[in-house]
């Protein structure tokens, strides 16, 4: 009857071994599936940021052009205006101040001649600066119109000219896109914010 017992009592223990063995491991489990789902909860939510992130530096690299040529609109005028205030600076420095103290050591036709020179120069410079802010660098034609000229011209040739994907413009050779004038120029050199306005072939040599 003790032998019995005993053996009950280990069978039982046996049981509840496994029982607890059996219940470790459905907590493993679960606890596996836990682990698996914050992960897949962890990968989803980086992929999103990630992707968050890229939809932000395209619509940043998107916008930061259009800041830079709004300030570069904004930056033209005010540096054509210091522009002329330096000239008129220099020039009323030199009449006011720097004459009189000529007549010390120049006869007058000396100082007669070298304010002449000096007016010549200034007059000659204002000339020049106004030509190249305010000449059309040099637009090319519409595309259609230079298109019936080439077929006019050369009936049997089948290449088209280029065009320009911006402003829709005939685009001939060494022309580029003034993102800030916001046209084609003809031989454009650069946009210089000094003078307002597209270096090119109206007024490189006013420039």
């Amino acid at each position: 009857t003790g032998g019995a017992k005993h053996q009950r009592k280990l069978a039982g223990e046996v049981e509840r071994n496994n029982f607890k063995q059996e219940d470790d491991e459905a907590d493993e489990e679960d606890e596996a599936r836990d682990h698996g789902k914050k992960s897949s909860i962890a990968v989803i939510a980086c992929r999103r940021a990630l992707r968050d992130m890229i939809h932000f530096a395209d619509r940043f690299l998107d916008f930061l052009p259009r800041v830079v040529h709004t300030f570069m609109r904004i930056l033209g005028p005010c540096l054509v205006c210091l522009a002329l205030g330096l000239i008129g600076f220099v020039t009323y420095t030199y009449f006011v101040y720097a004459l009189p103290e000529l007549e010390e050591t120049f006869s007058l036709p000396a100082r007669m001649g070298h304010s002449m020179l000096g007016v010549f120069l200034l007059l000659n410079a204002l000339y020049n600066y106004f030509k190249a802010a305010f000449s059309s660098a040099g637009t090319p034609p519409e595309y259609e119109k230079a298109l019936e000229l080439r077929k006019l011209a050369d009936p049997e040739s089948d290449e088209l000219p280029r065009r320009c994907k911006k402003c829709l413009l005939l685009k001939p050779e060494r022309s580029h896109h003034c993102s800030v004038c916001g046209k084609c120029v003809m031989k454009m050199d650069h946009h210089c914010p000094w003078v307002n306005n597209c270096v090119g072939h109206g007024n490189y040599r006013h420039f």
